[in-house]
């Protein structure tokens, strides 16, 4: 599957369970990859500016991981206005 820069540009998306499995994936990986790294290095400041009231590697983490809650968040709403289930936290068997 390409990737595109452009939502008009996903022609089809990959299959849920699919997607599932890339999400635990990346999840894992990117816990693993924290797990690893030093507390000086999360308290290294950004060069970028967020903004959010610190400007440390951690503070900017904690912000991208708000900021994906606010997505799943609207993606919730828009479940709602459509008339469909609630989400769910249960797991599938992977």
């Amino acid at each position: 599957m390409e990737r595109g820069t452009k939502v008009a540009d996903v022609l089809e998306l990959p299959p849920i369970d699919d997607l599932l499995a890339y999400w635990v994936a990346v999840s894992a990986h990117l816990s693993d990859g924290l797990a690893l790294l030093p507390d000086e290095a999360l308290a290294e400041p950004m060069p970028m500016r967020f903004p959010i009231e610190g400007d440390t590697r951690l503070s900017v983490l904690a912000f991208f991981v708000q900021h994906d809650s606010y997505h799943v968040g609207q993606l919730a709403l828009l479940r709602r206005q459509l008339g469909l289930p609630a989400m769910d936290y249960s797991r599938r068997a992977t």
